[in-house]
């Protein structure tokens, strides 16, 4: 009996940092013959999934390859906004919060007065 060999539809990757490490899984799903679909799991983020979708439009000729190459392009596009957008909310509350200087200053001067 000969084996039958299965079909691959994705890829895991562990990436590691000196004090961490993070798991993606990347995997395919093909609806018909027109429709890919690209799933990015990301572990760092709680799990979060980010999903690409490619489509063929009629009267177009479907190519797998390139169809997959759209979708995981569409869905790695979807994860930098999601991370550009963290970043930015980050950087937003640090500067508010540097920007508390002057004000933790100021009543230090206040304080030193009363004490001095």
């Amino acid at each position: 009996m000969e084996k039958v060999k299965k079909e691959k539809k994705g890829f895991n990757i562990r990436l590691c940092r000196p004090d961490s490490e993070e798991k993606y899984t990347v995997f395919f799903e093909e609806k018909g013959n027109r429709i890919i679909r690209c799933y990015v799991r990301d572990s760092f983020c709680c799990g979060r999934v980010f999903v690409g979708k490619a489509n063929c439009h009629e009267g177009d000729t479907f190519n797998r390859a390139v169809g997959m190459d759209l979708a995981f392009m569409r869905a790695i596009a979807k994860r930098r906004r999601f991370y550009d957008g963290m970043l930015k909310d980050s950087l937003e509350t640090i500067t508010s919060v540097m920007e508390h200087d002057a004000s933790i200053e100021h009543k230090f001067r206040k304080f030193l007065e009363k004490v001095v």
